[in-house]
């Protein structure tokens, strides 16, 4: 159970919970109380380094209440990485009190990168599950020799490439994307 931190003596909220989670490229905080005595406004508060908090946004509050009382509010402009929030609840005399502190963290998805079919005869399809902004894809043999240069079209999500002609083997095909290299091998028969 949340242990507030308050300013006055007497607590003016009963925290029943205080949760974050991913909602499309926003983060929801939800939050309850199961009592309010004179509360004014709640003052959503953000973090990037669980220090540092600056306010966000507010949402009114019951002002009296000893039903469970449930609010929430959605961050558009979250950071990459962890996200720390905590709900400063402020009474009509101007005390307050927060909530615990959550944490939401925000993952950049990797782009997987699939050759099919592997092994391959005649032709290999390459697929990104992200679309690229500026790919270069280059072939080369077990030697490390370049066998073939190709830069993808900003937005190529899937590229095909005739392998008809390089003898059976193990190749590798080098993506270098935004700076990062990525390799595949496979399989020629």
């Amino acid at each position: 159970i949340p242990v507030p931190i308050s300013c006055g003596t007497t607590l003016p909220v009963t925290w029943l919970y205080v949760n974050g989670q991913w909602q499309n490229n926003a983060v929801i905080i939800k939050w309850a109380t199961a009592s309010e005595s004179n509360t004014n406004r709640f003052e959503i508060e953000h973090s990037s380094n669980g220090i540092n908090y600056s306010k966000i946004g507010t949402v009114a509050s019951a002002g009296n209440s000893s039903l469970t009382e449930r609010y929430e509010f959605l961050h558009h402009s979250p950071v990459a990485g962890k996200n720390y929030y905590r709900i400063k609840q402020v009474d009509l005399d101007e005390r307050f009190s927060y909530s615990s502190i959550v944490s939401v963290t925000k993952t950049t998805e990797e782009n997987k990168i699939v050759i099919t079919p592997n092994p391959a005869q005649n032709h290999i399809t390459l697929f990104l599950t992200k679309p690229n902004s500026n790919t270069q894809v280059r072939l080369l043999n077990q030697q490390g020799q370049v066998l073939l240069q190709q830069n993808l079209q900003p937005g190529t999500m899937q590229q095909s490439f005739s392998i008809s002609t390089l003898p059976a083997g193990v190749y590798n095909v080098l993506l270098i994307m935004n700076g990062e290299v990525k390799t595949i091998r496979f399989v020629k028969q």
